[in-house]
């Protein structure tokens, strides 16, 4: 299994009016990316927010897809395609910069080279918090709505693509998903940063 990426968060803190930790929200739907980005044998950290990488002995797909795309299975906009194989150990992963308390993204099932299925797994500190079964055949109903959430003891760490096996070797699922989004959830050192904040507030009046 690879191992989680650790994560280095600086002492930073965004105050509302009121001294309220605020939350951060992302969303990255690859419009401003002018040529493909192939992720399938590292990570790439283009994306806004979050990361994208890929595991495995397989070089197909996987990558960024820009217009005039190079898998016209998707929405006909850039967005992400991606493979798995149960088989080849092949992977694919999104990796936020920092912990989120919700990841969502919309989802294309573009069929699968045998009868092999996939699986779409949230995973925190602890392994698994949730997953889904890949909707699969949805080239007729394209971007299904992906969504996961997670508690703030508990947050997501990583969205990790599967594949679940199957009879036939040269079998897999190819995919493709868009418009990202998920929200960060404050640092570990914020309530440091928030009691020196309010120290300063405090001295302010």
């Amino acid at each position: 299994m690879r191992t989680m990426r650790k994560y280095f968060v600086a002492c930073a803190v965004v105050l509302s009016p009121a001294g309220v930790v605020s939350a951060q929200n992302f969303v990255e739907d690859f419009e401003g990316f002018v040529s493909d980005i192939d992720f399938s044998f590292g990570t790439t950290a283009a994306p806004n927010g979050f990361s994208l990488g890929h595991t495995g002995s397989t070089d197909f797909r996987n990558s960024i897809d820009t217009l005039p795309l190079d898998f016209s299975d998707g929405n006909s906009t850039n967005g992400v395609s991606g493979f798995v194989n149960f088989e080849g150990n092949d992977e694919v992963f999104i990796t936020p910069d920092q912990p989120v308390t919700s990841l969502s993204f919309t989802f294309t099932d573009v069929g699968s080279g045998g009868v092999e299925t996939g699986t779409i797994l949230a995973i925190g500190a602890g392994g698994v918090l949730d997953s889904v079964p890949m909707p699969t055949e949805s080239l007729t109903t394209l971007n299904i709505p992906i969504s996961f959430s997670a508690s703030l003891a508990d947050p997501i760490l990583e969205i990790r693509f599967v594949g679940d096996g199957d009879d036939n070797l040269d079998g897999g699922v190819g995919f493709t998903f868009d418009n990202v989004s998920g929200t960060f959830i404050p640092a570990p050192s914020s309530a440091a940063c928030l009691a020196l904040a309010g120290l300063a507030m405090t001295r302010r009046r």
